[in-house]
C-alpha cells in the first residue's frame, strides 16, 4: 500500500518509498521522442521500458500485471477568449506495453483526487468530485485484473484521506458531508459497499494504519489565537469502527513523523520559542499512545527503530527514551559549540557502529557520541579554519555548512562535508583530523552508500566522486555534461543508486558505482535534437502513485 497526494502540475518528482516489495519505477516523458520511459529502480532485467502513450499523464503506476500500467490524466478547464468556460473530467487509462494498445479507459471526474491501492497492485481506489461544482464525491473501486469498476456516488462533499485496513478487506475514508463533525466511513471491498460510519470531532486530516485492527486519526489545532480549540490523536478499532483511545493536543504547534517500517507514529505538540519546542512527544502504535512531557525545551529528536529508542536534543542535554525497557534518562552535554536556540542541530547514528553524531547543520560543530556509554567522546568543528574565518569576514560563498557525515566499511574513518568551507574533513578512529579533501569544484552534497558495502559519494557542480579508502582521496566516477546547482535527493535500493538533481536523473550500480543511465532534463548538450529548441526541456517526471 502506498500513500497518495493531490495531483498538481508536474514540476517535481514525487519521492516515496515503496512498502510493497515491488520495484519502484521512475517515469519520464521524453519530449523529443514523444514517448514515456519507465525505469525500474532495481536495474535488473528489462529495467528500461518504452511506454507508447503519446500524451503526458499526470500520474502513473506499475500494476500487478507486469506489462500493464495505470495512468491518470487530470481534469482540465478550457477557456476561450469569448464564450463560456468548459470543464473536461479526468481520465484513467490502463496501457498494455505488450500489445501497444490501451487495455481499458474510464472517466473519473474532477480533481483534487485521493487514491490508494493494494500491495499486489491489482485493486485500485480513487475519490474525485462528480462535477466541477465540487459538491459531491464519488469513489471508484477498480479491479485491474478483471478490468471492472464499481462506483459509489454521493459519498460526501469532501474526502480528506483514504486508507486500506491492514488485511486490505476494508477501505477507510475521512469524509466531510457538511455536518458539524466529520465522519470516518468504512467500506466493504467485496462487494464494494458502505458498511459503517463514525463521527469525529475536530478537523481530522490524516489516517495511519497501525496494525491488524488499529488505525490512528490525527487532527490539528490551527486556530492559534483560540485556547478553546485543540487537536487530537485517536486510535480506532478498524473492525468495530470505534474510538478506543484518545489524547487531546492543546498547543498550536504539531509535528508528525511516520515510520512505515514498524508502523509507528510520532507526534510532537507544544510551543515554539527560538527554534526550540516545549511540550510533549507522543508515540502511537497498535499497543496504544505513550506520551512524554519533556522537562526541557528541545531542538530535535531521532528514533532508532531497531532499539526502540528515542533521542531528544534538549537545550543543555540529550534525553534518552527507551520504550522497550520503559525508562527515560537525560545526559548533560557540554556547552562547547552547542547553541540549539540559535542554530539547527541533528542527531545521527553512524551505520554498523555504536556511535552517533550531534551535528550543527549551520556551523559544522560536531560532538562524537558513544551510544553504549551515553557520553560525548570528543568535540570538534569540521572544515578548514582559515576558510571558516574568510567566510565570516567576507560574507561570501555558502555560509551555511549543511553538514553531512559518512563512514567507511571498517568504521575506521569518518567524513564530514562542510559546504561553507567547501571541503570534506577526514577524522580517524580517535576522532582526530587526518586531512581535508578539497574538490576542484565546490561540493554540493555527500551521501552514505550502505550496500553492498559502506562507501561515500560526493557530488559537485561538474562531477561525481567516491572516496578511495586506501588513498583517502577523491576518485572521479562521472563527469557531467551540464553544470548543476542543486542535488534534490539520493535514493538507494538493493541493486541501484539513483541521484536526482536540477540537471539530470542518474542511475548507478552500487558495487563499483558505475553509471548505467543518465537522463539530462534539458537534453545532453553533446547531442543533436530535431524537436527541441534551445533551453527547452526534454524530460518531464511523471509522479509515481
Amino acid at each position: 500500500m502506498k500513500r497518495k497526494m493531490v495531483i498538481t502540475i508536474i514540476t517535481f518528482l514525487l519521492i516515496s518509498m515503496s512498502a510493497t516489495g515491488l520495484a519502484r519505477e521512475y517515469y519520464l516523458y521524453d519530449h523529443e521522442q514523444n514517448e514515456i520511459l519507465s525505469l525500474k529502480d532495481d536495474l535488473k532485467g528489462e529495467a528500461l521500458k518504452t511506454i507508447g502513450l503519446t500524451k503526458n499523464p499526470d500520474i502513473m503506476m506499475a500494476t500487478g500485471i507486469s506489462q500493464q500500467y495505470l495512468a491518470v490524466f487530470n481534469s482540465i478547464e478550457l477557456r476561450k477568449e469569448k464564450g463560456p468556460v468548459f470543464f473536461q473530467p479526468g481520465k484513467m487509462v490502463v496501457y498494455d506495453t505488450e500489445t501497444g494498445r490501451t487495455a481499458d479507459f474510464l472517466e473519473i471526474g474532477f480533481a483534487p483526487y485521493q487514491w490508494i491501492y493494494t500491495k499486489d497492485r491489482l485493486q485500485f481506489f480513487i475519490a474525485y468530485y462528480q462535477s466541477p461544482k465540487k459538491d459531491v464525491v464519488e469513489i471508484l473501486h477498480y479491479n485491474i485484473k478483471t478490468k471492472k469498476g464499481t462506483r459509489l456516488t454521493g459519498i460526501a462533499r469532501q474526502v480528506t484521506d483514504l486508507g486500506l485496513t491492514y488485511d486490505e478487506k476494508g477501505l477507510l475514508a475521512i469524509t466531510d458531508s457538511g455536518k458539524p463533525v466529520q465522519e470516518l466511513v468504512k467500506f466493504q471491498i467485496a462487494p464494494f459497499q458502505q458498511k459503517s460510519e463514525l463521527e469525529l470531532g475536530g478537523k481530522t486530516e490524516r489516517l495511519y494504519i497501525l496494525g491488524p485492527d488499529r488505525a490512528a486519526l490525527l487532527s490539528f489545532n490551527k486556530r492559534r489565537s483560540r485556547k478553546s480549540n485543540y487537536g487530537s490523536i485517536k486510535i480506532i478499532d478498524t473492525y468495530g469502527n470505534t474510538v478506543v483511545e484518545e489524547r487531546k493536543l492543546f498547543h498550536p504547534y504539531t509535528g508528525v513523523y511516520w515510520h512505515e517500517e514498524n508502523l509507528s507514529l510520532f507526534v510532537t505538540n507544544g510551543l515554539l520559542s527560538e527554534n526550540m519546542m516545549e511540550g510533549r512527544i507522543y508515540k502511537v502504535t497498535e499497543a496504544g499512545i505513550r506520551q512524554h512531557q519533556m522537562p526541557r525545551p528541545w531542538a530535535g529528536f531521532s528514533y532508532f527503530p531497531q532499539q526502540d529508542r528515542l533521542y531528544v536534543l534538549n537545550d543543555t542535554s540529550l534525553t534518552l527514551v527507551d520504550y522497550s525497557d520503559n525508562f527515560s534518562q537525560s545526559f548533560k552535554l557540554s556547552s562547547k559549540n552547542y547553541y540549539p536556540g540559535r542554530f539547527d542541530y541533528y542527531f545521527q547514528s553512524l551505520p554498523q557502529t555504536n556511535l552517533a553524531i550531534i551535528a550543527c547543520f549551520d556551523k559544522g560543530y560536531l560532538k562524537f557520541y558513544d551510544l553504549d556509554k551515553n557520553q560525548v567522546l570528543k568535540d570538534s568543528t569540521c572544515g578548514r579554519s582559515g576558510k571558516r574565518f574568510l567566510n565570516s569576514i567576507s560574507f561570501k560563498g555558502d555560509l551555511q555548512s549543511q553538514t553531512a557525515i559518512t563512514t567507511n566499511q571498517w568504521q575506521s574513518r569518518y567524513y564530514v562535508l562542510n559546504r561553507a568551507t567547501q571541503d570534506i574533513t577526514v577524522y580517524d578512529q580517535e576522532f582526530d583530523i587526518m586531512k581535508y579533501l578539497v574538490p576542484n569544484e565546490p561540493p554540493l552534497a555527500m551521501f552514505q552508500i550502505n550496500q553492498p558495502k559502506l562507501q561515500t559519494l560526493v557530488v559537485t557542480a561538474k562531477g561525481l566522486f567516491k572516496i578511495d579508502e586506501e588513498k583517502v582521496d577523491l576518485v572521479p566516477v562521472a563527469k557531467f555534461s551540464v553544470r548543476i546547482s542543486r542535488v534534490n535527493y539520493l535514493e538507494e535500493k538493493e541493486g541501484s543508486v539513483f541521484i536526482y538533481t536540477d540537471g539530470f536523473l542518474m542511475a548507478l550500480e552500487p558495487e563499483e558505482l558505475q553509471v548505467i543511465h543518465c537522463f539530462y532534463l534539458y537534453g545532453d548538450p553533446d547531442q543533436k535534437y530535431t524537436k527541441l529548441s534551445n533551453s527547452e526541456r526534454r524530460y518531464y517526471f511523471i509522479p509515481e502513485m
